[in-house]
């Protein structure tokens, strides 16, 4: 199972931001995936906004090849994931 977990304040971020890394406007700025080791052992990652704030984190994973394997899902699913707003 892959885990979005959001901090911060929420941005907008569409299909193509994702797929290309790239978000349009006046300024062309870059969103960038990370993968890093966990303190505790494995590997997760992390989605990075333009100004270098952490936007969202994953799970810790047991290998390198499954948290890779998260982003792709993550890239893949989060254009189509829906808002439920459980305030």
């Amino acid at each position: 199972m892959n885990t979005i977990t959001l901090a911060g304040p929420s941005s907008e971020i569409n299909d193509l931001a994702l797929r290309t890394g790239l978000i349009s406007g006046p300024r062309r700025a870059s969103y960038m995936f990370e993968i890093l080791r966990a303190n505790a052992g494995g590997y997760f990652w992390r989605l990075k906004g333009a100004n270098g704030e952490t936007l969202c984190h994953s799970e810790v994973y047991t290998s390198k090849q499954s948290a890779q394997a998260g982003v792709d899902a993550a890239k893949r699913v989060a254009p189509l994931a829906q808002v439920h707003d459980r305030t």
